[in-house]
């Protein structure tokens, strides 16, 4: 009873949102389970001969239920394109590099790809997308003395190529017209060489509050 109701759950879902199994790309399962990476639920479901609800129950178990995806295209680059113009929207994510598996393309891109909208005339103006990534940010969240260019402030800075922005190609695995970046006045990023110990050290945690 309870599958049978999770398949109707389901099903109503993918309709209600036009959003389904191939639409969830495994990340990774755990050790031994690398032929699932990469793939989703559908393609593993074919190979396996088996219907996509049976593959992703399958694909919970086998993870203990711990298991990573990477879910697809839940917007559309209308939607993208007029809420990133909205004055109340800011610019952000929530990726982080794992140490196994696929990883998610937002940690690659998602600043690259705002500023690449802007400078072709599908997102919001150049200046106002960088203060959406900086002092917009530090003063919604009520954090002292960054998000901007000021004598005293954190020198968190980012250098551009604004022509390698533009031309680029966002949502691949990979950034694209970064070229330096600062944290706290450190030089973490130059090219594509990372300094890993400036990188490790380089950074400051903040303190959260209740607003």
């Amino acid at each position: 009873f309870d599958k049978l109701r999770f398949r109707i759950l389901t099903n109503a879902s993918i309709l209600l949102l036009g959003f389904g199994f191939d639409d969830i790309q495994i990340a990774y399962i755990g050790p031994g389970f690398a032929e699932y990476e990469g793939k989703t639920v559908h393609q593993i479901a074919k190979e396996k001969r088996m219907n996509d609800l049976d593959a992703y129950l399958m694909l919970c178990e086998q993870s203990d239920f711990a298991g990573r995806v990477n879910m697809g295209p839940y917007s559309t680059p209308k939607i993208v394109s007029e809420l990133s113009r909205h004055e109340n929207v800011l610019y952000m994510t929530d990726a982080w590099v794992e140490e196994n598996g696929v990883q998610n393309p937002a940690i690659y891109d998602c600043f690259p790809k705002f500023l690449h909208l802007s400078l072709n005339g599908k997102g919001d103006t150049m200046p106002r997308a960088i203060r959406k990534m900086t002092g917009a940010v530090a003063d919604r969240f009520s954090i002292p003395n960054r998000g901007y260019v000021k004598p005293g402030y954190f020198a968190d800075l980012t250098v551009f190529d604004e022509d390698a922005l533009q031309n680029g190609t966002p949502d691949q695995s990979k950034s694209f017209g970064i070229e330096r970046v600062y944290v706290n006045g450190s030089l973490v990023l130059n090219g594509e060489a990372l300094d890993e110990s400036a990188f490790l050290t380089a950074g400051r945690a903040l303190r959260a509050s209740a607003v």
